[in-house]
């Protein structure tokens, strides 16, 4: 799973899953023992709340937590949990409404409850770098083995680019509770972000360890070797985590989006479908169908995207995710007054812009992609190359997020005909993943651009070895194959 791990059924359909990067950063390492309220059902029902959560289930958490909250109405602790839940989901007026409650009732509490309140109202006022951090930082005075204070406080540092002391605080969780899942998960992910690849796949293979005979670790790993361009050794990590668990929908998708950057659409689509048939059902099945959809629109199989999108169940939390997905159809096949209405829409229900219109803290990154779409919606490729760049620079969403902007940035560059721009956009991405089929691909074409030839022969080259088993009608490698003088089938 993902840095952040379990992320939202809907996606932009850009590899795999986007949720929001402010989740894990508040993700509960325990249960609190001593929670202040009248009612020993209501603490029922608030722990009850607690394990829903931990397992990602997110609706019946919020309901266990609001039925705690009717039978006590003073039961701060369950608010805040509530006001936490609805700041990660973008649901802002419920999270203003519960911290309110929540703030409202901390007389008799606990001092860990009111820091703890403390930190989630920080999230609500957005000032997580500074409130935020305070609460934090006292509860670990205070508390210095309180894991869920670490755990927050390492997503203080991470986004704000201390990346070091991110690691120190995971690291620190680790020591007070050895059988962190969730610590090394992340870990791993953080090394990886840094460089450190022996020291992520050494990480997740101790989470491995740790939890033997489960899906998740093996997915994880799985990841790691795909970064960095070991896709036979990613694919059997992810095989390893079906074998495990036959409905861990994650490593079907992610071993799809393997498939389908090999130029193997067909196969891609058959294993997520079958997944989907056989093993799979509910809202985790939507998840199966955003990675059919990718495929599809990566292949420029536009009407079969568009006929998957319409099976996709869309929910107010999701909707401005499916909204994007739905843009990306429309700026394909330039329809620029139809994007221009989803930017409307998003623009008007978005909250977290900062005075240069940009992504704000917890704003909805949905919102400056969309932005990016309706340029190439009207064929300005190079400002929607520098929009998506500006992005980069001031934000981190997520991996898989970033990723797909980076190579989206790339993209732009190459049709706008910037070539040097485009280059050093693709270096970024080859330089974690020399191997990275996509940004060889841009490269190359911007190389012959630029009219170095050969330098762009050596690229492609590498891509007729990468797509060597690539569907005959496989768009990228078929012209892969024109340019080297191959046969197209």
């Amino acid at each position: 799973m993902s840095h952040w791990m379990r992320r939202f059924p809907l996606t932009l359909g850009l590899v795999a899953l986007i949720l929001f990067g402010a989740f894990y950063a508040v993700r509960a390492g325990q249960t609190e023992e001593n929670v202040s309220t009248r009612s020993a059902e209501a603490r029922d029902l608030y722990r009850e709340g607690m394990e829903h959560w931990l397992q990602y289930r997110y609706a019946a958490a919020d309901s266990a937590w609001g039925e705690a909250c009717a039978l006590d109405p003073g039961f701060a602790l369950a608010w805040g949990r509530r006001s936490l839940l609805a700041s990660t989901q973008h649901r802002e007026a419920d999270a203003r409404r519960f911290i309110t409650e929540a703030k409202a009732h901390r007389r008799g509490i606990t001092e860990l409850e009111r820091l703890r309140i403390a930190w989630w109202d920080s999230r609500v006022e957005r000032q997580t770098g500074t409130k935020g951090r305070e609460a934090l930082e006292e509860i670990i005075r205070r508390y210095p083995d309180d894991h869920e204070a670490w755990f927050a406080l390492y997503s203080v540092e991470f986004n704000e680019g201390n990346l070091d002391r991110a690691a120190q605080c995971l690291l620190r969780v680790i020591e007070v509770n050895p059988a962190s899942i969730l610590a090394y998960n992340n870990l791993g992910y953080l090394y990886a972000e840094m460089g450190r690849w022996d020291e992520a796949i050494d990480t997740l293979r101790k989470y491995a360890f740790i939890n033997t005979d489960e899906a998740n670790p093996h997915d994880s790993l799985g990841e790691i070797y795909e970064r960095i361009g070991r896709y036979e050794e990613a694919q059997a990590e992810y095989r390893r985590a079906v074998a495990a668990d036959s409905a861990f929908f994650f490593a079907y998708v992610h071993d799809a989006r393997v498939e389908h950057n090999l130029g193997r659409t067909e196969s891609a689509l058959r294993r997520l479908r079958t997944a989907r048939e056989r093993y799979i059902s509910g809202a985790q099945a939507q998840n199966l169908l955003v990675g059919e959809f990718s495929a599809l629109l990566r292949a420029g199989r536009l009407e079969e995207a568009d006929a998957v999108l319409e099976q996709v169940e869309v929910d107010p939390v999701s909707r401005s995710t499916a909204e994007v997905m739905r843009a990306q159809i429309r700026a394909a096949r330039g329809q620029v007054g139809l994007v221009e209405a989803v930017a409307e829409s998003l623009h008007a229900a978005d909250v977290g812009r900062d005075a240069s219109g940009l992504l704000g803290a917890d704003g909805d990154p949905n919102v400056n992609i969309v932005d990016g779409l309706l340029l190439e919606a009207r064929r300005d490729y190079g400002d929607a190359a520098r929009l998506y760049s500006d992005f980069l620079r001031r934000n981190f969403i997520d991996f898989d997020v970033n990723d797909w902007m980076r190579l989206r940035t790339t993209e732009n560059f190459c049709r706008a005909a910037e070539w040097d721009s485009c280059v050093a956009h693709a270096d970024r991405t080859l330089s974690r993943n020399p191997n990275h089929p996509t940004a060889l691909y841009w490269k190359a074409k911007a190389l012959d651009g630029a009219g170095r030839a050969g330098e762009a022969q050596v690229l492609w080259d590498r891509l007729a070895g990468l797509w060597r088993q690539a569907d005959p009608g496989h768009p990228w490698a078929a012209e892969m194959r024109r340019r080297l003088g191959q046969p197209l089938s």
